[in-house]
């Protein structure tokens, strides 16, 4: 009977070479193989062409070791726990072009290929006999220090033991210590638990993570600080031979998430039960973050961050209440009446809203920011359009406004009325724009206000001027029904681009009539 077993083709050791994507392959194996021999350090050097890596750990017992492919020599709890599956050396030997390998008083020195293609080698007596030190010749070192010494302070980040770059120590902010807390997944530094004052306002992207001390992640973190999480070796498998992603990559990372989330509604939960009221509410942004809203549902203090007042009059250049017009406050279950919710951005369909929070000095919710079932949302009214009326008070007149801009109707009155669920408010010095109609009081003349009907900014050609000159030919027209026409008339000339017409000290008469206007100089 046939029969058929497992066999390996005699050039396998040659063809290994594409499995190696990256030449820093050659240290992050050279910093695992000190740390697992239990050295306290690790020392590269450059030096025309040539890389020297050596540690003060326990040595390799036997220089074979070094070139046996998948017999790493290591004890088997080592080889257990760690995955130590004989390879990093191989990483060496594929990139180099010769290697001088010393441990224990013994040495080898060969070029790579001899050795590659199965030659024996001499072993001769070293002067290095505590630890390990490899000298190898090969291409693609960094062409400065600065650059070598940027790239290995990079691996070493998170790395266990000191790591040493032309004798001078890399900084290693990621290292496992007592800041660090157990997650389920591993041990994690995470930014407001490991240490509250270093807690982000906002969700810094996904976590660094690290795999024996070295990076699994590939994430391109652009904000500090970090989550931190260094992975138990037992729960986690990595791609070999490079070690640099996990296996299951994305269930993984969506695993830890899970573990880091519930690490945050234990922290925040105790906090509820350690805190007052003042002092719990200051986590917010962590609640939020974390899905933990709920635990405010009972809390008598509203965050700060959830209710606002207008304080400054809007307008739609400034869109977004958190850049201005607004203030966050916080306050107290028995001092709260009515609240408003308004939209969160302010353009010519929704400032109305802004204006009647500001007028009304209305306290407003920012949106989505409680769990649904906060007691706050029974004091919550919703700003709909049909809620606020608007109206002239001893109507003058009606007129449209035509601008190269802005186009709308305009009703001029003695004062401005909005009426809405809060309170119903006598307006005398600011214009209204609601529903493409812009509400004026009397003596009102300031062109500025036509940024209430518009965004000028968010047109592609844009630019100061034109907005200027819009601005201008507004406060004429504004000063035209709520002043003079000789007043309108010299505020529509009084442009400062109008100096460049080469007109100065020149007079004119201007006729107007139904059809237009004439001009005509007058003799001096």
């Amino acid at each position: 009977m046939k029969t058929v077993n497992v066999a390996y083709d005699d050039s396998i050791i040659s063809k290994l070479k594409n499995a190696f994507t990256s030449i820093e392959c050659v240290y992050t194996e050279a910093m695992q193989n000190a740390r697992r021999a239990k050295a306290t350090r690790v020392d590269f050097y450059t030096t025309a062409g040539h890389l020297i890596i050596s540690d003060n750990g326990g040595g390799i017992a036997d220089l074979q070791d070094f070139l046996t492919l998948a017999g790493s020599g290591w004890g088997e709890e080592t080889i257990k726990r760690e995955g130590a599956f004989g390879m990093g050396s191989f990483a060496m030997l594929y990139a180099c072009e010769s290697i001088i390998v010393e441990s224990n008083g013994q040495r080898f020195e060969s070029d790579s290929q001899v050795l590659l293609n199965g030659h024996d080698v001499q072993i001769c007596q070293s002067d290095v006999v505590h630890g390990t030190k490899i000298t190898m010749t090969l291409e693609g070192l960094p062409e400065t220090e600065v650059e070598f010494f940027n790239l290995i302070s990079g691996l070493a980040k998170g790395f266990a033991i000191d790591v040493f770059v032309n004798d001078i120590q890399c900084e290693q902010p990621h290292r496992l210590n007592d800041d660090f807390v157990e997650i389920g997944v591993g041990k994690a530094f995470i930014p407001g638990i490991s240490n509250a004052d270093e807690c982000p306002r906002y969700r810094n992207g996904s976590p660094i993570l690290y795999f024996q001390g070295l990076r699994v992640d590939r994430q391109q973190h652009q904000t500090t600080p970090h989550t931190v999480v260094h992975l138990d070796e037992q729960q986690f498998e990595v791609r070999m031979p490079d070690r640099d992603v996990l296996i299951d990559q994305d269930k993984q990372n969506k695993l830890i998430e899970s573990q880091i989330m519930a690490t945050w509604v234990e922290y925040l939960t105790a906090k509820k039960a350690e805190l007052n009221s003042d002092e719990f509410v200051k986590l917010y942004p962590q609640m939020r973050k974390h899905g933990c809203l709920d635990l405010l549902n009972d809390v008598p203090l509203v965050p700060k961050e959830v209710l606002f007042v207008v304080n400054e009059a809007p307008h739609c250049e400034r869109p977004n209440h958190n850049d201005s017009f607004s203030e966050e406050t916080s306050v107290h279950r028995n001092d709260i009446g009515k609240v408003l919710s308004i939209e969160d951005y302010v353009d010519s369909e929704t400032v109305w809203q802004w204006q009647y929070a500001y007028h009304t000095g209305a306290l407003c919710y920012a949106t989505f920011s409680l769990h649904d079932k906060h007691w706050l949302h029974r004091h919550i009214v919703e700003l709909d359009d049909d809620k606020v009326i608007v109206s002239s008070v001893d109507k003058k007149t009606s007129t449209s406004f035509k601008g190269d801009w802005v186009c709308m109707s305009c009703e001029f009155g003695e004062t401005v009325l909005m009426e809405g669920p809060l309170d119903t408010v006598d307006i005398k010095d600011d214009v209204i724009f609601k529903d493409g109609k812009m509400y004026i009081p009397a003596q009102f003349t300031d062109g500025e206000a036509i940024l209430k009907a518009n965004t000028f900014s968010n047109y592609d050609d844009f630019d100061e001027t034109a907005y200027q000159n819009e601005e201008q030919i507004f406060g004429a027209f504004l000063m035209r029904h709520n002043g003079s026409v000789l007043e309108a008339f010299k505020t529509a000339l009084d442009n400062p681009y109008i100096n460049g017409l080469g007109i100065m000290d020149k007079k004119f008469e201007v006729v107007f009539h139904a059809k237009g206007f004439e001009v005509a100089e007058v003799a001096a």
